[in-house]
């Protein structure tokens, strides 16, 4: 999750960075990944709180906060999906701070996983083998 997780969050802010240098009249980069973003987020998210209820001996602490970021994440990925929907009622001008907006939450985020994944490594150490 760490390699391959991480790598699309730098992604897609080099696509929305490029999109920005163009000035292009749409933000062409978040149909459908900001949908497809939500979704793995909010699945993970899931996957997480049941590992908490079902494996024995893992730190539910840690399982908890790696679950609160993911919390934050969703939210942000719902922001992000709103402005993909609603991205045809922006003036032009709009689009670039748009863009830089989701940068933001985009990098917020991978932040915040990344953190998750701390968590649940942590979490996961003292699970009988």
């Amino acid at each position: 999750m760490q390699g391959h997780g991480m790598v699309i969050y730098r992604n897609w802010c080099d696509l929305l960075r490029e999109e920005n240098q163009r000035n292009a009249e749409r933000i062409e980069c978040t149909f459908p990944h900001a949908f497809i973003h939500y979704e793995n987020k909010y699945r993970t998210k899931q996957f997480f709180e049941l590992c908490i209820n079902i494996i024995p001996g893992i730190n539910k602490e840690l399982m908890t906060l790696a679950v609160n970021q993911y919390n934050d994440i969703v939210t942000s990925a719902t922001e992000i999906a709103t402005i993909a929907h609603l991205q045809d009622s922006f003036p032009k001008e709009e689009l670039k701070e748009k863009r830089n907006h989701i940068i933001e939450l985009l990098c917020r985020s991978r932040e915040q996983d990344e953190l998750a994944l701390s968590y649940i490594q942590k979490a996961a150490a003292n699970i009988q083998k």
